[in-house]
């Protein structure tokens, strides 16, 4: 049933303040209401398909139907009245609503004061939807009235404020359009891997460039949305430096706005993200301290923001850890960290499950707990085929290799290994050098070596790192792990 399933998935993502509003809000501490019966339910995590038999034998004999269709109303009811107090945004909508029922009320004063206000705490917050919103509103109301109270420059003086407003409105939104397109393209098809993808995203650099060829009057918004695409295009094309300038001067007007909207606090995220990214890709990784604490907003976001930011504090920090060689800590942060995220993150983006199992599969296999990272590892690996192009992904495949390899488990290694060229050979345009390299070593470590073959491999293998580390295409999928540390300890100090 659609109504249950969206109604259990509501009920698991809310937080504790809004289960405590939610329970004051209804009253339910002092009645017996099947509806609150059915919420209980839910709460306690009774298996959904256990949840109509149970409600059943406790309830008075309320249509179980009925019973989910009013919860998910009263619940809705809850969060928008908790968040109109919270959310700066979404009230001014609200004052909107109430200025209209002042009018219908015949109190104008009343109603057009209402409106000024909401424009004038607008503009201050560059909320200009809203204050086109309210001007449109004052025009079509003193229309309503013949135009008694106002005069003819009034009015025209608004007209022109609302088409400076839609102009300024258009480059923002052309500056957003390109943003989101970048970030979907980013999403679907990984960082750029050489120069053919990178053409790819010309259409995209060209119009942003005839943007700031031939700007307009640029706000706060508009310019926060171009320094997004920009840094976002060096992530993608691994000009981390550059990304890591503008990611700086970002971070700046982020925490400089005074009231941050959802959408603000997304995109906020999503640079947070990119530059973890970047310092995690370029090693500086004692940098990344500053930015994981400004994951801990100051502010309370919805359910889905918070898991996000959880996802990306779990992978970063596990990054650091691992990175520093505190392998025992990331295995604490990763059992921590498996109590409570697991249970939600088949409400994440499929590219972020992965990244999450990924990281708990490196921290697993760091403490050579390799069959537990084998469970992550298989539960990914049966992804529809447009993840399995992503860099995340093919380092499941070569962790998979590397635990073969470690455990002896010859036959399933040689079947892999066959898997893994095969993919290489038919994409060889995308396979990374890397990969070549790591099914190279363990062709020729599955075979008795004299110390000076171990030696010519081991040089032979340096020599193609060093070439790895000057490639921006390969950098990405060579900083997920130390792979030239692992092939080198063992083909030196081979037991």
């Amino acid at each position: 049933m659609a109504t249950l399933s969206s109604l259990v998935s509501l009920v698991y993502t809310l937080s504790t303040g809004e289960k405590k509003y939610f329970t004051i809000k209804t009253g339910l501490n002092g009645g017996k209401k099947d509806y609150w019966l059915l919420y209980k339910l839910i709460e306690d995590q009774v298996p959904r398909q256990e949840l109509k038999k149970q409600f059943e034998k406790k309830s008075t004999g309320s249509s179980f139907e009925t019973a989910c269709k009013y919860l998910f109303k009263l619940l809705l009811d809850a969060l928008l009245e908790l968040r109109v107090e919270s959310d700066k945004h979404l009230a001014l909508l609200t004052d909107t609503i109430k200025a209209t029922l002042l009018f219908e009320k015949n109190l104008y004063g009343d109603c057009f004061d209402r409106l000024k206000s909401i424009r004038e705490k607008a503009r201050k917050s560059e909320m200009k939807l809203v204050e086109i919103m309210a001007l449109k509103l004052e025009m079509q109301y003193h229309s309503n009235l013949n135009f008694s109270i106002i005069s003819e420059n009034e009015l025209t003086a608004k007209q022109m404020a609302v088409q400076n407003l839609l102009n300024d409105e258009k480059k923002i939104n052309q500056y957003n359009s390109l943003y989101k397109l970048l970030r979907q393209r980013i999403i679907e098809n990984g960082l750029i891997k050489n120069e053919a993808q990178k053409n790819k995203l010309n259409d995209l650099v060209l119009s942003e460039l005839d943007l700031v060829v031939h700007p307009a009057s640029e706000n706060i918004e508009s310019k926060k949305l171009r320094l997004l695409f920009q840094s976002h295009y060096f992530v993608a094309t691994n000009d981390y430096d550059s990304a890591l300038r503008i990611f700086y001067e970002l971070n700046t007007i982020f925490e400089n706005q005074e009231v941050m909207l959802p959408g603000n606090v997304s995109d906020y995220i999503s640079m947070l993200e990119s530059v973890l990214s970047s310092l995690r890709t370029i090693g500086r990784h004692k940098d990344m301290d500053f930015f994981l604490q400004k994951l801990q907003l100051p502010i309370t976001v919805p359910g889905y923001i918070q898991l996000n930011i959880d996802c990306i504090f779990f992978i970063y920090k596990s990054a650091q850890l691992l990175s520093s060689l505190q392998f025992k800590e990331a295995l604490l942060l990763m059992q921590d960290t498996e109590k409570t995220l697991l249970k939600r993150i088949h409400l994440v983006s499929k590219q972020k499950q992965l990244e999450v199992f990924l990281y708990m599969a490196l921290c697993c296999f760091s403490n050579q707990r390799y069959t537990d990272a084998l469970v992550y590892i298989e539960r990914v690996l049966s992804v529809p085929r447009q993840y399995q192009m992503l860099t995340c992904f093919r380092m499941f495949r070569i962790l998979k290799l590397l635990i073969h390899h470690e455990m002896q488990y010859y036959d399933l290694l040689f079947d892999e290994i066959r898997s893994v060229k095969r993919g290489i050979k038919y994409k060889e345009s995308n396979a990374f050098l890397l990969e070549k390299i790591l099914v190279k070593y363990i062709e020729n470590a599955s075979i008795s070596m004299t110390g000076k073959e171990r030696n010519k491999l081991c040089l032979e293998i340096k020599e193609q790192f060093e070439i790895i580390g000057k490639s921006h295409y390969e950098v990405d999928l060579a900083t997920l792990f130390d792979f030239k540390t692992w092939i080198e300890k063992r083909l030196l100090h081979r037991k």
